[in-house]
Parts: C-alpha cells; sequence; structure tokens
C-alpha cells in the first residue's frame, strides 16, 4: 500500500506497527523514521516510535495491537 502513497506519512506509520507486530523491529524503525520525516508533527508517529524504543531496550514484544497500546 505504501508504494501507492509514497508521501502520506500514516501508512508508513501503519507499516511499522505491522514489523513491530511481526518482530522486525529494524523495519519498524524504518518505516517509523520515513514516517517522522514525511510529518514530523505526526503525534501517532511519535508515540509508535516512543513504544517502538521500549522493545528496542527489552520490554516484550506485543503479540496484538491490544497489547502494544497497554501501557
Amino acid at each position: 500500500m505504501v508504494q501507492h502513497h509514497p508521501q502520506d506519512a500514516k501508512f508508513f506509520c501503519n507499516l511499522a506497527v505491522t514489523e513491530l507486530l511481526c518482530g522486525d523491529l529494524e523495519a519498524a524503525e524504518r518505516a517509523i523514521s520515513h514516517a517522522l520525516q514525511l510529518d514530523p508533527n505526526d503525534p501517532v508517529a511519535h508515540a509508535v516510535r516512543q513504544r517502538l524504543s521500549q522493545y528496542q531496550n527489552g520490554r516484550p514484544l506485543p503479540k496484538t495491537l491490544r497489547e502494544m497500546e497497554d501501557k
């Protein structure tokens, strides 16, 4: 989907969440970095980056979106 909307930060933010849930933190980092390049003020992208950082620092990976949203 991002191929059809290469300038839409929301698509890259969604891709980052998908990659995170699949356990690919490197791909999630690339996607969220791109989302923030496209829209540096996107609050959702910043929230995803913050959560991603927690997983990169050893927090157990979520198995579901609901687990990811839990604080």
